[in-house]
């Protein structure tokens, strides 16, 4: 949302509910959706704490170019499109460029403003600082009883969701109780409201409709089952220069095009695993905070029974890197010592809640995935300060704990199914979708002249029904990385013009 000043010369960006993600001081009133050309005077740049917008710049000889489009930073003229290193490295490790930087990019001039940080361009010189800090705690929360917390929290969430809804807005409803609430509040405000649900009935069999059809009835919404047996697994619908939507989650894909025929406004309760998030790290997190995962394994590996050692044991792909990755590639960027990093101890001593509740928002991607290409506005509600304020303040409560604020606070606006439901998440469908296809279509793919120098194809395990879950997905992140390769291929001989279908 780009908002030109009464000067004609100052453009205000706002992204998220109270959070302003930009102030730029221009020269020529630039519209932000368009790269602004910096080359005299002063800006300064501010990213929203939740990343819910992307921010970009690349310095140049001339200044500083400026945009929410990676691929308008592309067609800028004097940008390189030169591969960061680090940034694939980060691909291949993690799933992630900015797993250890949050500036990274796939392209070495280009960086990203990260979430809650400010750009500042001042003498031709540009320089980042935070700027938004986790909101601090409300203490008079702390003095409220159970049942005034619970009618605090739903008033908040209320009020958030009433905000975003608008009149005729859609919603993806998996039938678990964060999307219900967001539904039942939507269609309580007063909203016309569509919900589609994705269900897989055979490669990953699950419970979502079964239960966002009790939910649907109970809300009194419209609402439409995506069945996703037939949907193929590696079929990008885009070429996106964002490395980290190399590959669609294909049924996704149809989800988003089915809301933005519905309507301009698509609900979603993605972040609120990362929201309202209380409970103590797993085992096997905490000793990664703690740099012990190594020696676990060493020591399993040699003193524990083999039937014991396989479920004590996690598939090496998790916390080894890649066999797959090239021997040269992996020494430059020091494969080995970017992994000791990202699962080493913490630079404070224990484990402070409020460090892991930044960590499990910041590691995420919150920026609308298909904004580029769909007619429709992605909103969730969870991301919103008031919600993260209140769970800050009342962080440590057991009310927090797995959700019961939420759960007791929708009492009689969800369905007591749905409130009772045990967390059955759709997000490991994957393997099972790359397990149930031709095994040509997910073993047997060309690579392209420029993956050589990242990946050595020869070591790359073929997907088989026997192949670990975790495993199968390391292998497809290297079909991933190449589809990726062979876009941007595509997408520099057009000038990064289009988007080339892979």
């Amino acid at each position: 949302m780009a908002r030109r000043g009464p000067d004609g010369q100052s453009v205000e960006t706002e992204a998220g509910w109270g959070l302003a993600v930009a102030s730029l001081d221009l020269q020529d009133g630039s519209e932000f959706e368009s790269p602004v050309h910096v080359t005299a005077g002063g800006l300064t740049a501010r990213r929203d704490y939740f990343g819910s917008e992307t921010l970009y710049y690349s310095s140049t000889q001339d200044g500083l170019v400026i945009s929410n489009s990676l691929g308008a930073m592309l067609r800028w003229p004097g940008v390189s499109d030169e591969l960061d290193e680090e940034a694939i490295a980060d691909f291949c490790l993690f799933n992630m460029v900015y797993r250890l930087d949050k500036s990274a990019t796939p392209f070495k001039e280009i960086k990203a403003v990260p979430p809650g940080c400010e750009l500042l361009f001042r003498e031709g010189k540009a320089s980042i600082k935070r700027w938004r800090e986790l909101p601090y705690k409300l203490p008079e929360l702390s003095r409220l009883g159970e049942n005034e917390l619970l009618e605090a929290f739903r008033s908040v969430l209320s009020e958030c969701v009433k905000e975003r809804a608008g009149a005729n807005p859609s919603i993806a409803m998996s039938g678990g109780s964060d999307s219900t609430s967001v539904a039942a509040l939507a269609a309580q405000s007063g909203s016309s409201l569509k919900a589609f649900t994705l269900h897989f009935d055979s490669v990953h069999p699950d419970e979502e409709d079964i239960f966002a059809k009790i939910a649907a009835g109970h809300i009194g919404a419209d609402h439409e089952i995506i069945g996703c047996d037939d949907h193929p697994v590696m079929a990008p619908q885009f070429w996106d220069p964002n490395l980290m939507r190399a590959s669609v989650f294909t049924p996704a894909w149809t989800m988003a095009e089915k809301m933005a025929d519905h309507g301009p406004v698509g609900l979603n309760a993605y972040s609120a695993d990362s929201i309202l998030r209380c409970n103590p790290p797993s085992p096997w997190q905490a000793l990664a905070r703690l740099g012990q995962v190594r020696r676990v394994q060493e020591w399993t590996r040699r003193r524990v029974p083999l039937g014991i050692k396989s479920r004590l044991t996690k598939p090496s792909s998790l916390y080894d890197p890649p066999r797959w990755l090239n021997e040269d590639f992996s020494r430059r960027i020091d494969a080995n010592e970017r992994f000791a990093a990202a699962w080493g101890p913490p630079t404070e001593p224990e484990w402070p809640e409020r460090k892991a509740l930044e960590d499990a928002l910041l590691d995420h991607d919150w920026s609308p995935r298909f904004a580029d290409y769909l007619p429709y506005e992605t909103r969730d509600p969870f991301l919103d300060e008031r919600i993260l304020q209140f769970v800050i303040s009342i962080q440590g409560f057991p009310i927090l704990s797995n959700k019961y604020i939420l759960r007791k606070s929708m009492a009689g606006l969800v369905p007591e199914e749905v409130l009772r439901r045990k967390k059955t998440p759709l997000g490991s469908a994957l393997p099972s979708m790359l397990k149930a296809a031709s095994p040509d279509l997910v073993n047997n793919w060309t690579p392209d002249p420029e993956l050589e120098r990242f990946i050595d194809r020869d070591a790359i395990d073929d997907i088989t029904q026997d192949l670990p879950a975790a495993d199968s997905f390391t292998a497809y992140k290297a079909a991933m990385l190449n589809a990726w390769l062979i876009g941007l291929r595509k997408a520099k001989a057009e000038g990064f013009l289009g988007n080339p279908w892979v």
